[in-house]
């Protein structure tokens, strides 16, 4: 789930990007693109989706290296963190692009929707948290909770 969900992250970035440099206003008399808030906001996305995306590589190689209870709690904090991360980057992308994100020529309403059904699908983020927490409080380490 955590992957279909940073997925929709990424898909609303590669709108707002594309939209970005097709939108031109009059007053302007450039993309967009150009505007130091849009890449501001461009740059929030991606670090915010690319730090998610890093936590569901490190959980899924905590699984592979050994499958079982012990990898469980990281899969659920990588799945809330992708999860939030898909909602926030959404709707900050919805933000940047203005009223033409709540268009049918924009996919980013539908991708806000999409990013939020992931917030009824477990682990809830309180116990995926709180199981990851209970798991790096329980370790030698806390690196020793995941590889």
């Amino acid at each position: 789930m955590a992957g279909t969900y940073l997925g929709v992250g990424f898909a609303a970035l590669d709108a707002l990007v594309t939209y970005a440099h097709e939108r031109v206003p009059t007053a302007l008399g450039a993309p967009i693109a150009t505007l130091g808030r849009v890449q501001e906001n461009v740059g929030r996305i991606g670090a915010e989706l690319l730090g998610a995306q890093a936590l569901l590589r490190r959980a899924a190689r905590a699984w592979d290296a050994e499958p079982g209870a012990a990898a469980v709690p990281l899969i659920g904090a990588a799945k809330a963190a992708c999860t939030n991360a898909a909602v926030s980057t959404t709707d900050l992308a919805v933000r940047t692009a203005g009223g033409a994100a709540l268009t049918a020529t924009l996919p980013l309403e539908r991708l806000l929707r999409d990013a939020r059904a992931g917030l009824t699908h477990p682990p809830g983020e309180d116990s995926a948290y709180q199981a990851y927490g209970a798991a790096l409080l329980n370790a030698a380490t806390p690196d020793a909770a995941g590889p």
